[in-house]
Parts: C-alpha cells; structure tokens; sequence
C-alpha cells in the first residue's frame, strides 16, 4: 500500500512539472518548471550552444540536439512547451465592439482577419489574445475590447511538432515568443503596470522589439539583424526581403541593432500618435546588450537598461537570466489559468445555438425515429413474410438460366473456334504431320509449344547442338516453308542434354499442297 502510495505520490509530482524550450541558430535554452500552489517555479536554467554544422531548419538535427542536451542535463522526458518567433506570425490588433460576449470573440476575429492575411486563411492557425476592455475616456479611438490576433503557417506548426516528435517529448503547447517577453516583464515589475516599456530581445537570427502599454502588447516588430559570433560573416536569408547584409563586427553588429531599435520606435510613435515610452529594457545572449543599451541611453530621454530579471526569478546557481526571459515568460503563461496563444489548441469560433430549441427538435426527432422504427418493423416483417416465396422462386430460376447461359456460351466458343479453323483454309492436321516428318530424330531433338494462327506456325525447337536445329531449319525451307528463327539460345539446365533452344516462326503458304505420299 506504502509502495503504491509513494509511485502516485511520484507520478502527481511529474504531472506537475514540464520544460520551457526556446532556440535559434545559435542556443538552445531550457527552462525547467514546476507548477505549485503558488503559481510556476524556475527550477533550473539550461543553455547550450548549437554547433554550426547543426542546421535549425532541418527538424531532425533540431530534434536530436534537443534530446541529446535533455539526456545530458538529466532531464528526461518531461513535456514541453515551445514558441514561435516573431518573424513567423502575422499578428494584427483588432478592436471589438463594447460587451463582445466571449463565445462570439473567436468568430468575430476569423472573420475580420482572414481577408488581411499573406496567405491562404485554410493554410494557417489562427488564435488571438484578449487584451482588455477599453473605455472611451482611456483611448483616442472608440471603447471596445482590445484583442490581438496571431496567425501562423501550418509548416511552421508542423515543424515544431516533428522537432518534439524526434526529440522524444511530447509537445503540450506552442505559443508566441513577444507575449512570453511580455510576461517575463509583467513578472519581474508586477508593480509597473500603468507603464510605457519597450522590451527589446536580440537573438542570433532576428532582434525582436515589443512595446508594452500597462498589461498589453500594443506594438510588435521583428527586424532581422544577424548577430552571429564576431568572426563568423552570415549571409543574409534569400527568402527574406527585410535582410541586409550581415554586419562582420561587433560595433557594425551593435549599430545595426541600434539603428533598428530607433527606427521601429519612430516608426510607433508616428503611426499609433503615442508619446514617449517610460523606459527601454534590452534583453538576450549575444554580448551586445550592454553596448546596445549604453547607446541607446545617450541619444535617449528614456531609461534604458539590460533586462536581467534574476532578482524576481531566482534560481539557484544563474545570476545572469537575461538570455533566459523567453523561456521564464513560457513558464509563467503556461502555469496561468488561461494561456494566451497555443497554436497547438487554437481557440475554435463556437457554434451558436439555442439550447432550449435544441432539446425541443432532439425530443421530436427521438419520437419520430422511434415511431417510424416500429412501423418499419412490423410493415418489413409482413412484407417480407408473404414475398419470401417469390423470392426463392425467382432465385432458382435465375440459377437455372445462368446454367443455360453458361451451356449456351460455351457452344457459341466451340463453334466459333471450328468457324475460324474452317475460314483459314489451311490443311493443318497435314502440315503437322508432315513437320513430324522433317523434323530429326527424337534423341537428336524435339518441339514444343506447338501453336497455329492464320498463315503462321510458331514452335520451339529443343536440340542436342546448333547442327541439328540449322539442318531442321534447312529441311524446312526445302519442304517449301519460310522459317523465321529467334537467336539460338543455350539451355544448360535441360535434364536430357538437348542445350540448344530456338522459336521458329514457318509462315505457310496457302497455295503449297502436301501429297499423303510426302507424309509416309
């Protein structure tokens, strides 16, 4: 009872925990999470470097990296949940009208976003979050309920459930890397919630820039800057109009940043007419976030920082968290009631429906079906009593013509095959006979296969040497026959030495007569 006790005891434990997994071209990070009565805990911290020959496009080599490093740091098979970068998702900021009832959100929103999409709305997923409601007073535009929509390609889903899939775990949930910032901010200043921040996160492959008003995303922009190692030159991505050259050092890489990060807030404050932002974090684990945010804070009247939340997310042993903040925000959002996006469990429009209706037209159709059953049953019943003769009946006499019929066929054939013999006017029976009489003999060679066709007699002929079949070939043709011959083939496996094999083909002349003295 104690033992059975304790494996439950066990088992409800590792229900309780899972792995947060974010990556790009150059490191894979790993956070381990416990879900407790106090919300989700940071557990432990992993970060591995992604070899260059590791292609992250290739799910395999993902997958493998991804199991080998889980195996390495002991792990094991925990699910996990994942995210989709910036650079992957359309995302569009919809305002609904004021009291939007839930049920209604996620139709409303398919509705009003699958028009606006780069692609086929039947090639993506679509999921949004609920922002808030908005009142008059709070905004320029109209009051209503704020609510961003994320759409994403089906490969792109795909490759995330094939890299879990080799990887061995099982991939519970997929959101989206800005919102995850978006809560590892929330979680690190709970008490800064009326705030403007800018949260800016470099990757290797693209720097992702989110602007945060109070508890929403208000503002969302990937730009793709990469910031590989200082010696290394990455091309930019072929497929991708927004990549410029790959800067080649550490200044160039940091300016790049620089000037994006100025760009895309120009850009937001001119379109969305917002004022300043209160403060500029910079987060990540290339090396360049502390240059970044100290040029940042000298042409800036806001304060910048390097975003290192290790004082509100503590784990033991990692004073530096910062490369970490997507990871802890998917920690956090999965561990809440209701996660904002999962494209793995896209939030569906419900069908609308009355219920009191619903059980008025179900009872109905349950009395129908069950009077019809019965009618059906009884009517089938009578029915089916009093013709059951007939039916036999009409069986045996459909067995018995089918027996006449097939007599009947069989005749016709024979008869037709004696029409043919008659129509070709060719005096087989003799011509056989008199190839009895040319042919050599018997423990020299032998036919077979034997077969008659219009003017043609086809046959093969089996002999001890090349000799005995020229020599048949030559009585034939003297007999006034035209004999075709296939290459002379070997046939070392006979079991009576006859080794050469040839299908002679004799064409027969109508008009050539065969006296029954030639035959004796």
């Amino acid at each position: 009872m104690s033992r059975n006790g304790k494996r439950s005891w066990r088992a409800r434990f590792r229900q309780r925990r899972f792995l947060a997994v974010d990556f790009d071209s150059s490191q894979l990070r790993i956070a381990h999470v416990a879900k407790g009565p106090l919300g989700p805990r940071v557990r432990r911290l992993v970060a591995r470097e992604i070899p260059p020959p590791v292609d992250i496009t290739e799910t395999a080599e993902v997958g493998g990296l991804l199991a080998r490093t889980l195996k390495e740091a002991g792990l094991g098979h925990l699910p996990v949940v994942m995210n989709i970068p910036r650079g992957q998702a359309v995302l569009k900021p919809l305002r609904l009208p004021p009291g939007t009832a839930d049920s209604e959100i996620a139709s409303m929103v398919r509705y009003q976003v699958q028009s606006d999409l780069p692609f086929r709305a039947e090639e993506a997923v679509l999921d949004f979050a609920v922002e808030g409601d908005v009142e008059e007073e709070e905004s320029a535009g109209p009051a209503g309920v704020d609510v961003l929509a994320a759409a994403v390609r089906l490969p792109v889903v795909d490759y995330y459930r094939s890299v879990a899939e080799l990887a061995g775990v099982r991939l519970m949930r997929l959101g989206l890397r800005p919102y995850a910032n978006t809560r590892c901010v929330q979680v690190a200043s709970p008490g800064e919630a009326e705030t403007s921040t800018v949260i800016v996160h470099i990757t290797a492959d693209e720097t992702q820039i989110d602007v945060i008003e109070g508890k929403r995303l208000a503002f969302s922009r990937s730009a793709v800057v990469k910031v590989r190692g200082d010696d290394e030159q990455t091309a930019p991505d072929e497929d991708d109009t927004r990549a410029a050259p790959a800067p080649t050092s550490h200044a160039e890489r940091v300016d790049a940043v620089v000037a994006e990060i100025i760009r895309t807030l120009q850009g937001y404050t001119t379109v969305e007419n917002a004022s300043r932002v209160d403060r500029l974090l910079v987060a990540g684990g290339t090396g360049l976030e502390a240059d970044v945010a100290e040029m940042l804070a000298q042409g800036e009247a806001t304060d910048v920082a390097v975003f290192n939340p290790a004082e509100s997310v503590k784990v033991k042993g990692v004073d530096e968290v910062s490369p970490f903040i997507t990871v802890i925000g998917l920690a956090f959002e999965t561990g809440a009631a209701r996660p904002p996006f999962d494209f793995l469990h896209p939030k569906e429009p419900a069908p609308h429906r009355d219920p009191k209706r619903d059980r008025l037209i179900a009872a109905g159709l349950a009395v129908g079906i069950l009077i019809l059953f019965f009618i059906s049953v009884f009517a089938g019943w009578f029915y089916l009593n009093s013709r059951q003769q007939v039916v036999d009946d009409l069986l045996t006499r459909k067995r018995h013509a089918r027996d006449r019929e097939t007599f009947v066929d069989r005749l016709a054939d024979r008869v037709g095959d004696v029409d043919d013999w008659a129509e070709e006017n060719v005096r087989w029976l003799a011509h056989w006979a008199n190839l009895t009489v040319l042919l050599p003999a018997a423990d020299e060679a032998y036919i077979d296969e034997l077969r008659a066709s219009g003017d043609e007699m086809t046959f093969n002929v089996h002999g001890r040497d090349s000799e005995t079949i020229a020599g048949f070939v030559k009585a034939l043709r003297e007999a006034g026959y035209t004999p075709r011959t296939s290459k002379d083939a070997v046939n070392p496996g006979n079991p009576f030495g006859y080794v050469r094999q040839t299908q002679i083909a004799v064409t027969v002349d109508p008009a050539l007569d065969i006296a029954v003295s030639d035959m004796e």
